[in-house]
């Protein structure tokens, strides 16, 4: 089975059972944790518990749409971002997609799931992973789908707008689906400036996938969606079921998008945290640092003393847990990714890695 990060009771268990408080940099959530506002909508709807939720998520996808000015009719709401993507490979059925690597496995294992074929595109990391976005363009005229995740996990990197644009463009002169994964989209300081959604109404084989779970700290409560053209939601509803958004996450997603407190708060520890943990690594000679456009950082190990893996159990002992990322397609036992979280964390970690590596 495919490991992914932030499985920490299984980790604590077979690698730190006596350590009590446990540092988590494996998972990617903003280390603000989950808002007040989401904590006691939870606590104030708790006699609602009893009853079924929003049959197919009605009030929660208007709310939405408003939010991104669009029709209710351009969004599906979903049981967190994996559901969304699994729909998406539901759709394309046996054929065939590219991806570009590296990237979040789940694209592959659900086009897999569902017969499909996978074609893959690599990006250089002398070119610090950036796309090759004309290598792409002559590449898209061979498949029937593109999946890009930006920003990309786990690189940390961001396409521009105008680059997304034009391979979506190219894609619909092909016949192809745009599929843009943007779950880490919000972390960014103006998400709205890079996102695909107002080409929407221009270019209508683009599919967008979002999540609150990363940016509102929320994935226990799974709550995802899809934005695109009314025709292909259309399609996609015919894959959901009833009842399959809770009543806690439907509540939860509305009140999540107005609490700009918050998400002003965690912008700014981001782009403050980001920029110190990455140069505090770029320190250690025994590391290639690629720099983060969001909330989580991706490294490689430049020693033959010690790779991905052996690095990861280490920390693991100390209750520090890392992703090690050699089972990502496109990399190797060299890299580890970091999650970004408070000043003390990242000052921990850092110490840590001191230990070990220098």
């Amino acid at each position: 089975m495919f490991t992914h990060g932030g499985n920490i009771e299984e980790l604590k268990e077979k690698f730190s059972p006596k350590i009590n408080n446990v540092l988590d940099f494996s998972s990617n959530l903003n280390p603000l944790n989950t808002p007040l506002k989401i904590r006691e909508t939870i606590k104030n709807n708790l006699k609602s518990i009893g009853g079924y939720p929003d049959i197919y998520s009605r009030r929660t996808r208007n709310f939405i749409a408003r939010f991104h000015k669009v029709s209710e009719e351009n969004i599906l709401i979903t049981n967190g971002s994996i559901e969304a993507i699994y729909f998406t490979a539901r759709l394309l059925s046996t054929k065939t997609s590219l991806i570009a690597l590296p990237t979040f496995s789940e694209y592959e294992r659900a086009i897999k799931a569902n017969r499909g074929m996978c074609r893959y595109v690599k990006t250089n990391p002398e070119n610090d992973f950036n796309l090759n976005v004309e290598k792409i363009a002559k590449l898209i005229k061979k498949v029937h789908a593109l999946w890009i995740c930006n920003p990309n996990n786990p690189t940390s990197k961001v396409c521009s707008y105008d680059e997304l644009l034009f391979l979506a463009k190219r894609a619909n002169v092909n016949n192809a689906l745009f599929i843009i994964d943007e779950a880490f989209i919000d972390f960014l300081p103006n998400p709205d400036k890079a996102s695909l959604v107002k080409a929407l109404s221009d270019t209508r084989n683009i599919l967008i996938i979002r999540s609150l779970t990363k940016f509102f700290t929320i994935a226990g409560l799974r709550v995802g969606y899809l934005i695109a053209d009314k025709r292909l939601i259309k399609r996609l509803s015919n894959f959901s079921y009833p009842w399959a958004v809770n009543y806690f996450a439907q509540e939860c997603a509305k009140c999540a998008f107005l609490d700009n407190r918050y998400i002003n708060k965690s912008r700014g520890l981001i782009s403050k945290e980001k920029d110190f943990l990455y140069d505090k690594l770029c320190e250690f000679k025994e590391l290639k640092v690629y720099y983060p456009y969001v909330n989580f950082i991706l490294c490689r190990i430049l020693t033959q003393r010690i790779n991905s893996h052996q690095l990861f159990t280490k920390l693991a002992k100390k209750g520090i847990f890392i992703r090690d990322c050699s089972n990502f397609r496109g990399l190797n036992n060299q890299y580890f990714r970091l999650a970004i979280k408070t000043r003390k964390d990242n000052a921990c970690i850092l110490g840590e890695l001191k230990k070990i590596l220098k």
